[in-house]
C-alpha cells in the first residue's frame, strides 16, 4: 500500500498517518467471500482439469452401490460401478460411454422401464455432449466457501466449498495449501448421501475406452429396446 501524505499541520501529521496506514486490509481493499471463491473454483478446476487421478467411494445414484473413477487428461475417464447396479462409464472428447444395463438402470429411474436383449448385453451406449469430460467432476461456479466446515483430509488441511440446490447438497473439500486438488466430495440428493475420495495426483494410469464394434449411438439403442 501506498500512503499520501498531504500537506498537514504538523500537529495533525501523525494523526493522519496512523489514519492511512491503520486503513490497510480495509474492507474496501479485501475480497469479498463471493470473490475468493469463485477465484478458488477457478484453480481448483484448472488444476483437476489438467491432472490424471484416482478416486474411489459411495454414489447418490444408486443404494448400495460404490465407484471407482481414473482420470488422464489426455486418455480420458473410466468409473466402474459395483454393488447394487454393476456397470461402466467412460468419458473421452466430448463423448461419454454407458455399459448397456448402467443405462437401463438409470433409465428406469426416471420411470422408463427398459428391457435390455441379451445380444445388447456387453454394449457401450454413446452419447455425444460437447462437453469436456472435466465437467463431470468440476465444482459449479455458484459453490460457497463453507468455513465452518473446514478440517483435514488425511492429515491435510482442507477448505470447504459447498454447492447447494433444490434437495441437492455438494461439499467438496480442497488442499488449503500447495495445488488447490480436490480431496474429498460429499454429497447427498434425495434422501441419499456418498463419499467420494481422491488421490494419486499425476500418477500414470490406464484408461482404454471401448471397442468401436462395442458401442452404439443412443438413438440406436433406443430403436433396439423400443424406447422409439
Amino acid at each position: 500500500m501506498t500512503v499520501t501524505v498531504r500537506r498537514l499541520a504538523a500537529a495533525g501529521l501523525s494523526a493522519a498517518l496512523f489514519a492511512g496506514l491503520s486503513g490497510c486490509g480495509s474492507a474496501e481493499n479485501e475480497e469479498s467471500p463471493e470473490d475468493r471463491a469463485a477465484a478458488l473454483i477457478n484453480q481448483v478446476n484448472a488444476a483437476m482439469k489438467k491432472t490424471s487421478f484416482h478416486s474411489t467411494g459411495t454414489t447418490t445414484a444408486f443404494a448400495d452401490s460404490k465407484q471407482e473413477t481414473t482420470y488422464d487428461p489426455k486418455k480420458g475417464l473410466r468409473t466402474v460401478a459395483s454393488g447394487s447396479v454393476p456397470g461402466e462409464m467412460y468419458c473421452k472428447d466430448g463423448r461419454n460411454y454407458l455399459s448397456a444395463g448402467l443405462l437401463a438402470a438409470s433409465l428406469e429411474q426416471r420411470g422408463q422401464s427398459v428391457d435390455v436383449p441379451e445380444e445388447l448385453a456387453d454394449v457401450y451406449v454413446y452419447t455425444d455432449t460437447g462437453q469436456d469430460c472435466s465437467a463431470l467432476f468440476a465444482i459449479a461456479e455458484s459453490g460457497k466457501l463453507a468455513p465452518e466446515k473446514d478440517t483435514e483430509v488425511s492429515g491435510k488441511p482442507a477448505t470447504a466449498i459447498e454447492v447447494t440446490a433444490q434437495g441437492t447438497s455438494d461439499t467438496y473439500y480442497v488442499a488449503a495449501s500447495g495445488t488447490p486438488y480436490l480431496l474429498r466430495l460429499e454429497s447427498e440428493r434425495g434422501g441419499q448421501k456418498s463419499t467420494t475420495a481422491f488421490g494419486d495426483f499425476g500418477e500414470p494410469t490406464d484408461v482404454t475406452l471401448p471397442d468401436e464394434s462395442d458401442t452404439m449411438p443412443l438413438e440406436e439403442f433406443r430403436k433396439e429396446t423400443g424406447q422409439q
